[in-house]
């Protein structure tokens, strides 16, 4: 239940009205946006802090009552002076809602009161209201101010559920809400609050999270119903057109309906303007304005008759030439030609409609599409929707099957060229076969041409973890001659391949190249935004492991502005890199919360293992860091279960997550052993990147012998944040140096980078406190405990500051497996130390120990 919904937004147009209704100004505030926009709720604030403040909702029943929207204060039979008179007498603040139903006296009374400043006012009217000429004049007026409300952005629309629900809300759940709505606060108060009511707004992990798409309250429902009965027959035709068959040019929608209903429509409020096409470039069209109304239409609307529309729809847009470059529009032809055997082009439609639905992750639709295509030139293209959907779906033997036929039709070189990417993509992904993939793309190097064939070699070199190699190859190709000719698939594995390979190697630079050179081909993104959410997951990734914080926090907020709402695991897959970015900002306990919810979510879909594989290893490595070892344990499970094909470059990260649960089981010299061991790995495999993230987590289990090759690491890569501070940070380790360890700490917290911070600090605050300067190590000790306590961090250097302790590493290690009830034996085993070396830590520890 949301008790309450605080103001949020809106701080601009609130001060403005109010520095219009000072005295000095002697102005009047006029209010206006759409239905359910906030106008009355944004009047209440600005008469919040007035006294004698008089409140008039007009409505059209009392237009016949000469004053009756006035009836309290004044009396009808005064002349109209005297009734203005009576208005102002002890008026702090006069406010008229819907001031376009006001009867004429009412409206004369009103207006000369504003006018004349006598009082101040506040008019709110929606915008499509039909204004008389006398209410018109008085909004437009000079002394008016003006306050156009509109809806709020996706990013507002979050603010606003957060802080009503008083707790974290699901990226996917925000955007839904935000979709449904279309940010219209009223709607989306409504849906929010109808979704707790009926228990589909649950709390998981502490995340809020909404089982489904938002369900329109009965009441809404209503409102809108009458709304649309009010406009009229003809204006509902409109409405069901536009739903048959999406966004339509006016013309050819004024062709289908009749004379007036346009007008009708628009005058109500019902439709919109926009423009066929993405780009921006094709001739104006009409949209249904708002979802909701959609919603309401389409439930009321009967199966038969809009059987009988699409009918006459299909044989309408038979006669006319549209631009198919709009996802609603292809989708609505389709779902025609689906119906109408006979339809023009109807093969040709079916497959475009397959596209679209694809682009919105709306699988079964687009299969439906699809598999009608009858036999002929297209059919190749059909069988590329449908070998890619059982692809990304996880039925790789399927989708190898469906693709390898495509290929066979050899009907069009472009098709064939895209359908041998896709077979190369679906072994990586789907089977984990990467030799097969190889294979295929050498089998194919002659007919996909040198560019292609090398974009799709550097991202399985990229996936492989050879880092340096393929980063040189796909740079060969960036040229406008190579990368601008590539097809579209190939621009897609060169863009994602260099994220990767920049990653790794430790490039950020490269990382700004690729991603800008990948927006600027926007059209990409449009056709296939689940690919653009990858791009992003392995952005975010990338930018992590080099250090590039600001980066990745900057990638994570942008995908949600560039992304649509998505069907089905889309929406889970969206969601899921919010804890991606919470976890690169060393949030554990967030990420934590976020990525098992989006796990929860992609688990219920049946998403596959590759969808799934890197929120595994961010929601292990964070539930290891924050302490929380059954998720740590149950997330690397999943890790060493998946083949992970696509993931081998990641190898180095699910190595150390379990160096992450030796440290948090006390286990700190094997810890350490392990992440050196994983960092030489890596090193073997040309990934200095990932060589960089692993010797670090040894410096923070407290090894202090990392410093030489940090150092190196850090002279190859000055661009690398993570592999210069690292260095300083090993440096000062290893001489001992509180000083340098506490500026260390600080370039970290520069950086955004919490958690390595903190274990820095914890380092820094024990050789203060044996040094016996205990004011510096309380400082110390404090900026430690601090930071970890606001990103739920339990690092062992934490830990220990916190406990105040005066061991060594090993005595500490040995005491910790003590207190979980190992014997002496059992930790000597446990340690590869003697019985009687653990029985002489353990006296020893017990004599330093507080």
């Amino acid at each position: 239940m949301v008790n309450s919904w605080p103001w949020v937004g809106r701080r601009p147009e609130l001060a403005a009205a109010r520095r219009a209704l000072a005295p000095s100004r002697g102005r009047f505030v006029v209010i206006t946006g759409g239905e359910a926009v906030g106008k009355t709720r944004l009047a209440r604030e600005i008469a919040a802090d007035r006294t004698a403040v008089r409140w008039s909702s007009a409505c059209s029943a009392g237009r016949g009552l000469p004053t009756g929207a006035l009836a309290r204060w004044v009396d009808p039979t005064d002349p109209p002076s005297d009734q203005v008179r009576a208005l102002a007498r002890d008026t702090g603040l006069l406010v008229v809602d819907d001031v376009d139903l006001l009867d004429d006296a009412s409206l004369a009374v009103v207006a000369e009161a504003a006018i004349g400043g006598l009082v101040p006012v506040i008019l709110t009217y929606t915008r499509y209201a039909a204004l008389s000429p006398e209410s018109a004049d008085l909004v437009t007026h000079p002394r008016a101010e003006r306050i156009a409300l509109h809806d709020f952005e996706q990013t507002e629309s979050g603010r606003v559920i957060e802080a009503a629900l008083g707790g974290p809300v699901d990226a996917g759940t925000a955007a839904r809400f935000w979709h449904a709505s279309n940010g219209t606060p009223g709607y989306l108060r409504a849906l929010v609050q109808h979704a707790c009511d009926t228990g589909a707004l649950t709390e998981r992990f502490g995340i809020w999270t909404l089982d489904g798409d938002p369900e329109i309250p009965a009441v809404v429902a209503e409102r809108i119903g009458a709304r649309i009965a009010q406009a009229g027959p003809a204006a509902a035709e409109v409405l069901d057109c536009l739903l048959e068959a999406g966004d339509l040019p006016g013309d050819v929608l004024a062709g289908m309906t009749a004379d007036g209903a346009l007008a009708a429509a628009s005058a109500a409020g019902l439709i919109r303007a926009v423009r066929v096409s993405d780009d921006g470039l094709a001739a104006p069209a009409v949209s249904i304005a708002h979802p909701m109304i959609a919603a309401v239409r389409r439930a009321s609307s009967g199966i038969a008759h809009r059987r009988r529309l699409r009918a006459l729809l299909a044989a309408r847009l038979r006669e006319v030439q549209l631009d198919h470059r709009n996802l609603s529009l292809e989708l609505g032809l389709a779902s025609l030609a689906l119906d109408q055997p006979g339809f023009t082009g109807r093969d040709r439609l079916l497959v475009r409609g397959a596209d679209a639905a694809v682009r919105g992750l709306d699988f079964a639709l687009a299969i439906r599409f699809a598999r009608a295509v009858g036999p002929g030139p297209v059919r190749s293209a059909a069988l590329l929707t449908e070998g890619y959907i059982a692809s990304v779906t996880g039925s790789g033997d399927l989708a190898d099957e469906l693709l390898a036929r495509a290929c066979a039709a050899r009907t069009e070189p472009a098709l064939t060229r895209t359908a041998t990417l896709l077979r190369v993509l679906n072994q990586v992904t789907a089977r984990a076969a990467p030799d097969e993939a190889q294979r295929i793309l050498d089998d194919a190097a002659g007919t996909l041409g040198a560019a292609t064939a090398a974009a799709a070699r550097g991202f399985l070199l990229a996936t492989r973890g050879r880092a340096v190699e393929a980063c040189a190859l796909l740079r060969s190709h960036s040229a406008p001659t190579g990368a601008g000719n590539l097809p579209e698939l190939a621009r897609t594995f060169r863009t994602m391949g260099l994220v990767i390979g920049a990653g790794d190697a430790g490039l950020p630079h490269l990382l700004d190249e690729a991603i800008r050179a990948g927006d600027a081909d926007g059209d990409r993104w449009r056709r296939a935004p689940h690919q653009r959410i990858s791009l992003a997951c392995l952005d975010i990734h990338a930018r992590h492991l080099c250090g590039d914080i600001a980066g990745a926090v900057r990638a994570g907020a942008q995908i949600v502005e560039l992304v649509p709402d998505l069907a089905g695991p889309g929406r889970h897959w969206l969601s899921g890199l919010a804890g991606v970015t919470a976890f690169a900002e060393a949030a554990m306990t967030r990420a934590v919360a976020i990525l098992r919810t989006a796990l929860d979510g992609l688990d219920r879909c049946g998403a596959p293992d590759y969808v799934r594989y890197l929120f595994w290893l961010d929601c292990a490595e964070a539930a290891a860091q924050s302490g929380d070892l059954a998720t740590a344990d149950e997330m690397a499970a999943h890790l060493g279960s998946a083949p992970g094909a696509l993931f081998a470059y990641a190898r180095p990260r699910v190595d150390l997550v379990h160096a992450w649960l030796d440290a948090a089981r006390g286990l700190t010299a094997d810890a350490a052993a392990r992440a050196r061991g994983t960092a030489a790995h890596a090193r073997e495999r040309g990934q200095p990147a990932a060589e960089v993230y692993c010797l670090q987590a040894a410096v923070r289990f407290g090894d202090d012998g990392c410093a030489e090759r940090l150092t190196a690491l850090a002279a190859d890569l000055p661009q690398c944040p993570r592999a210069v501070l690292a260095a300083a940070h090993a440096s000062a380790l290893a001489a001992a140096d509180p000083e340098s360890l506490t500026r260390a700490a600080a370039g970290y917290l520069a950086a955004g980078m919490a958690g390595e911070a903190a274990d820095t600090d914890a380092q820094a605050a024990l050789l203060l406190r044996t040094a016996g300067r205990s004011g510096a190590a309380l400082s110390a000790t404090q900026r430690a405990v601090a930071a970890a306590q606001a990103r739920g961090l339990t690092s062992v250097a934490v830990e220990t500051v916190r406990a105040g302790d005066r061991l060594t590493p090993r005595q500490r290690e040995i005491m910790r497996l003590a207190a979980a009830g190992l014997s002496n034996r059992q930790i000597a085993s446990a340690t590869g130390l003697s019985v009687r070396t653990v029985e002489g830590h353990r006296y020893r520890a017990a004599q330093l120990s507080p």
